[in-house]
């Protein structure tokens, strides 16, 4: 097909170009030798000049090994794919959908998955409808699977900056608007609050306490501010 004819075309242009490259690289290299007299400096840019026509030897045999392996490698491993990764340089609908139809064409029970990236700059690009619906035109192309990749970066360094920003000098103000904010969020089912909870502070007092005795003062929880103020 099209996709076929492409990537062949594209890997037939990078063996050509590089033996190509190659073959000039290496003739200059000999006419230079060939002008430069014996000493002891020429023979350092002769073995110099050989070193990097090596070099570019491997390099072409390994793009025409790389261009080969995806020519015929990635046909034959979408056989046995569990799902298959959509991932453009854009949130583009009418690259994902023909990406999916021409998978469904040939696999039609395969899991499409759709990275909604953080890599996008989204602003701007949707109007509000738009982008209510993207996720939804999406599922109808067959995308199963779409998540945000990095969503956790973001939110993590956007929120530690902020907090930062705002504590800055010293302002406490910063720490109890986080505290309500982390309170409210608590009825809806977070836990994050209780922070030696999510890091298996529980399950390690268990081991304490069959090891210590439930009485001992060794124990960290047992008068923990978490357990009495949380």
């Amino acid at each position: 097909n099209d996709r076929e004819s492409i990537y062949t075309g594209v890997g037939l242009g990078l063996v050509f170009g590089s033996s190509s490259a190659f073959y000039v690289i290496n003739s200059i290299g000999q006419s230079i030798e060939g002008i430069l007299p014996e000493d002891p400096v020429t023979n350092l840019i002769s073995v110099g000049g050989a070193f990097w026509r090596i070099v570019i030897l491997a390099s072409i045999i390994q793009a025409t090994i790389s261009v080969l392996t995806m020519i015929l490698g990635v046909p034959k491993g979408l056989e046995y794919a569990d799902i298959i990764w959509c991932e453009t340089n854009s949130p583009d609908l009418g690259f994902a959908k023909e990406f999916a139809d021409e998978i469904k064409n040939q696999y039609p029970n395969k899991i499409l998955a759709y990275n909604c990236s953080p890599s996008f700059n989204w602003l701007d690009k949707f109007s509000k409808k738009e982008i209510e619906n993207f996720q939804k035109n999406l599922n109808e192309y067959g995308y199963k699977l779409q998540f945000v990749s990095l969503a956790g970066f973001h939110s993590m360094a956007s929120s530690m900056y902020d907090l930062a920003n705002k504590y800055k000098g010293g302002n406490m103000n910063a720490i109890i608007e986080l505290q309500k904010f982390e309170t409210n969020l608590s009825k809806e089912g977070y836990t994050g609050i209780k922070h030696q909870q999510e890091v298996g502070g529980d399950y390690y007092e268990k081991i304490g306490e069959a090891l210590l005795g439930e009485e001992s003062d060794l124990l960290s929880k047992k008068d923990s501010t978490e357990n009495t103020q949380f």
